[in-house]
């Protein structure tokens, strides 16, 4: 009876306490020999639209000969085995699809790939170069990959994460709202709301994936630091103004209180006593805007 040596290729470790029950039945013509195995497995995960990211979690194996392979037949997949019933899934992830992908190339074609997509290849004047023209590179490999595709379990990390700091962001916008000349106000709440949002990172940040790129979730918190404290100096701006337009007062000569100069007088007080206000309410919502177009641009590229 012929038993196929199958590889695993993207093993990561074999722990010590795993199981490997081990079975071959034979019915008929057909032989069947199953194998379970415990393992940790390597592969690439993407965490950029963190919490709302789906990975592919790719288990990889290969025959090294292809000679005695007539042909590959995808076999029964199934989400789930052994469990049976519903409950909470405490895994933080929930099984979409599996799906088996076969493929068949030379070595040749295998190293090729790799050293076309992470390197360059060798000096054509290179007397031993990487990918070689010989028995070994036309040898055929055929490999197939389980593919597991999972789905991240957003609720939680949206009503623990996301929505305090969005409150924190909409919280700040009173401060444009408080009268320009309450600056002690206006500051301390601009702090306050500054110091809530860094003790919320802290929860923040043993929540998040260990990843060297910064994931949706970073800049969200960046963009709320910014937004909380861009409420300071805009204080201090219209605080400034505010103080400068109380210095204006209209003249007491004669000469200078004609009709023409009073009407003008009034007009430019008119239109410096308006400019806090404005200077406000261009500022909520610009601030309101770009939480917003944030919000959209960050999450809603999937």
């Amino acid at each position: 009876m012929w038993l196929p040596t199958v590889r695993m290729i993207n093993v990561y470790s074999l722990p010590d306490t795993r199981l490997q029950p081990y079975e071959i039945s034979v019915e008929g013509d057909s032989v069947s020999w199953w194998l379970g195995l415990n393992s940790v497995v390597f592969t690439p995960m993407n965490f950029r639209s963190f919490p709302f990211d789906s990975q592919d979690l790719v288990l990889q194996f290969g025959y090294s000969d292809a000679a005695y392979i007539k042909e590959f037949v995808p076999s029964t997949t199934s989400k789930r085995f052994l469990i049976r019933g519903d409950g909470n899934i405490v895994s933080g992830w929930d099984v979409t699809d599996v799906k088996v992908v076969n493929s068949s190339q030379t070595q040749q074609q295998e190293l090729s790939d790799w050293v076309e997509q992470y390197g360059k290849f060798s000096d054509e004047d290179d007397p031993s170069p990487v990918v070689r023209r010989n028995a070994n590179a036309t040898k055929e490999l055929v490999t197939f990959e389980v593919v597991i595709q999972i789905k991240r379990l957003w609720k939680h990390y949206v009503l623990n994460l996301i929505t305090p700091a969005i409150f924190i962001v909409l919280l700040s916008l009173i401060t444009f709202l408080i009268p320009a000349d309450s600056l002690d106000v206006r500051i301390g709440l601009s702090v306050t709301l500054f110091l809530s949002l860094t003790a919320l990172q802290f929860i923040i940040n043993e929540s998040l994936p260990k990843t060297s790129n910064p994931s949706a979730m970073h800049e969200l918190i960046l963009i709320s630091y910014i937004i909380v404290t861009f409420g300071m100096p805009e204080s201090i701006l219209v605080y400034l103004v505010k103080q400068q337009q109380k210095e204006i007062v209209e003249p007491a000569s004669a000469d200078l209180a004609s009709n023409f100069a009073s009407k003008v007088i009034r007009l430019l007080r008119g239109k410096r006593h308006g400019a806090p206000f404005i200077i406000d309410w261009t500022s909520f919502s610009v601030c309101l805007l770009t939480l917003i177009i944030a919000m959209v641009f960050l999450f809603g590229k999937d």
